[in-house]
């Protein structure tokens, strides 16, 4: 859910969510009694409930995250079930997205990355605080590497399985993700 919910809010264009989407709602919706969402899976899912939460914000302070920003998906390994892209708007504001729907983490997972430097991990789906193992980069990877993937740069990362984590090249401001 988290990678398909990432998907959605990261991805070119205007996301969409159903009523009762972010609380994993899994009944039909509706006017009727039984197809109201049921407000007490907030409760029971309060770890997705918070990424969605951080997605949403993400999603809204970070430029290269809107609808009107450029994207490049310049990774799609079949093999190893890794999607990465690019998204940027102004200079400096980039951002790259990378899922896994793999059921193994992987350690040092070689990317192609469009700058060099340091590039924050400002997004991991498998944190703690969202119900994860915390398999992750430590907030940060740096892009120092050769050109691969058809970027200029790259680094070797840690993906979490089933991950999402979400690279930039700047902090978020206050009051973004926890």
């Amino acid at each position: 859910s988290k990678v398909a919910a990432a998907l959605v809010l990261l991805a070119a264009g205007i996301p969409m969510l159903l009523q009762g989407q972010e609380l994993l709602e899994s009944r039909p919706f509706g006017d009727a009694q039984e197809n109201r969402i049921r407000w007490s899976l907030r409760t029971g899912h309060s770890d997705f409930f918070l990424f969605m939460k951080d997605l949403v914000r993400l999603r809204r302070t970070q430029p290269a995250l809107r609808s009107s920003s450029s994207q490049n998906v310049f990774r799609v390994n079949d093999g190893a079930n890794v999607m990465a892209f690019h998204r940027w708007a102004a200079a400096g504001d980039d951002d790259v997205v990378i899922v896994s729907l793999s059921n193994a983490d992987f350690t040092s997972y070689d990317l192609g990355l469009p700058l060099a430097g340091e590039w924050l991990e400002v997004l991991n789906g498998d944190a703690a605080a969202y119900g994860g193992s915390n398999v992750g980069n430590g907030g940060s990877v740096m892009a120092s590497g050769p050109p691969r993937d058809g970027l200029p740069h790259s680094a070797s990362i840690v993906i979490p399985k089933w991950g999402v984590l979400v690279l930039a090249l700047r902090p978020i401001p206050a009051g973004g993700p926890s």
